[in-house]
């Protein structure tokens, strides 16, 4: 079967791919697809190389549950 999301939620650190990789991918083949990035890290490096790579937003594991629905809304 085959998958048509309207929005992905990644993490930075995955077991095969970065988040970061994964997004470019995402970019360069599916562009009308919105991309979350959920993480834990919260230093600017990592914030800007996924806004760079093509992330709608980024929210905190930290972020309440309500947070985290709105910011999938949101992409």
């Amino acid at each position: 079967a085959q998958l048509h999301p309207d929005v992905v939620v990644l993490d930075i650190q995955m077991p095969k791919a970065s988040g970061i990789e994964v997004t470019r991918w995402v970019r360069q083949h599916h562009r009308e697809i919105g991309i979350l990035i959920l993480t834990a890290y919260d230093d600017d490096p990592y914030v800007m190389a996924v806004i760079q790579a093509g992330a709608n937003g980024y929210v905190l594991k930290t972020a309440s549950p309500d947070e985290i629905i709105q910011a999938v809304k949101d992409v």
